[in-house]
């Protein structure tokens, strides 16, 4: 089922109690590895910046139909600087994507 909480892989080859365990561990980028979704919870909010930069880039090149470029790291950090300083807000996020210039003369 899409979007239910589980703890086993259920998938192809494999289903029920027999199915292995799902391994949420992994490393950020920087090195810092994580052992289960608290700590990967606490990496990403230790690199909130880092995070919601990246997540602007993300939502402008979709919003564009084009990769964000050099020229466009003022608008990233401007949405980037809002977005902070709305306590993270999703909704900070769209408004100002849809909002800034780069997005109105496309």
């Amino acid at each position: 089922m899409i979007g239910k909480w589980r703890t086993q892989a259920n998938g192809e080859g494999f289903r029920g109690k027999n199915a292995p365990l799902i391994d949420v561990s992994g490393e950020f980028p920087e090195g810092d590895s994580f052992a289960s979704l608290d700590e990967y919870k606490a990496g990403l909010l230790a690199r909130r910046d880092a995070f919601t930069r990246n997540l602007v880039e993300k939502m402008l090149t979709y919003a564009l139909t084009r990769p964000v470029g050099y020229a466009d790291r003022q608008t990233v950090e401007t949405i980037t600087d809002s977005v902070r300083s709305d306590d993270y807000q999703m909704r900070t996020l769209i408004r100002e994507v849809v909002a800034s210039e780069i997005f109105q003369s496309k």
